[in-house]
């Protein structure tokens, strides 16, 4: 924060997902690439963006960045109330044809369209906005 002369950033210290709770965080695999496991080292809390948002934790987001090594739908899932109010743009890593397509439709659904900026080693990275 202070390298980047921010003034706005809060740090909340939870895993993003569907639900409450805590899970277990794998952080063996190097830095950024973290995911939820069963077997994982490290304990962390989970919340939902919607939760946050509630709960006034967190201001209601105008933008989302989401890279969530394969939790992308979870993260989504639990933004739902933000994202139908509010229509953040957002982007959206995803890990893996099959939570890419999975993110795809429900993005659709919600009336957002996608446009890919990156594709690098099975993540697509997309712009994704809100239609009218």
């Amino acid at each position: 924060m202070t390298v980047n002369h921010c003034e706005n950033i809060e740090i909340v210290s939870k895993a993003l997902g569907d639900h409450s709770g805590h899970a277990k965080l794998e952080t063996r695999t190097g830095s950024g690439t973290g995911y939820i496991s069963a077997t994982g080292d490290e304990d962390v809390e989970f919340a939902s963006i919607d939760e946050l948002v509630e709960t006034g934790t967190l201001p209601p987001p105008t933008f989302l960045k989401i890279d969530v090594e394969g939790s992308e739908m979870a993260v989504l899932r639990g933004a739902r109330k933000v994202i139908e109010k509010q229509r953040p743009r957002m982007i959206l890593a995803t890990h893996g044809d099959e939570i890419d397509a999975e993110c795809r439709s429900l993005l659709s659904e919600w009336n957002y369209d996608m446009q890919d900026i990156d594709h690098e080693s099975g993540t697509v990275e997309m712009i994704v906005t809100p239609q009218p």
